[in-house]
């Protein structure tokens, strides 16, 4: 059974037992603020996306030039590009959207082998580790998208 008054929605079960609180709020925190594996460099005219940075889009000749520098620089063993389609509201993903005039790229996201290795407490990072990485940056972007796009809440599991 569902019980809701607006914002907030208790799940309970045949026996009236709470199991589920989930409220939904107009002011959700950046989860960009949270700790995060990866770093979001983004660049818009119009909104402040990603994280801090103090990189300049017009130091660059393009992306590409872009990316090579991040990767050299921060010493990046995972990167993934970040695009933005802007059509009454905004979407974030990385594989990029089908409409050209609304949509392009906004940035990277990427992951240095010295945050990995914090991340895991490892000296060596192998392929497998490089997977979880690219899935983790993947998830961090999804978890953004919902973030712009107005998609969160917050729940509570009663013991």
């Amino acid at each position: 059974m569902v019980v809701s008054n607006g914002f907030l929605i208790i799940f309970v079960s045949l026996d009236q037992t709470p199991l589920i609180m989930a409220s939904y709020t107009l002011d959700p925190d950046d989860p960009r603020h949270n700790d995060n594996l990866g770093k979001m460099v983004c660049f818009h005219g119009r909104y402040s996306l990603g994280d801090k940075h103090n990189y300049k889009s017009h130091d660059y000749n393009g992306w590409e030039e872009m990316k090579s520098h991040i990767v050299k620089n921060e010493d990046v063993l995972v990167i993934l590009p970040l695009y933005l389609y802007d059509h009454s509201g905004i979407t974030m993903n990385t594989t990029g959207f089908s409409c050209p005039w609304d949509s392009g790229q906004v940035g990277w996201i990427f992951a240095t082998k010295k945050d990995i290795r914090e991340w895991y407490g490892l000296q060596r990072i192998n392929k497998p580790y490089i997977d979880k990485v690219r899935e983790i940056l993947l998830e961090e972007v999804k978890m953004y998208d919902r973030y712009l796009t107005g998609e969160h809440e917050y729940e509570e599991l009663d013991d």
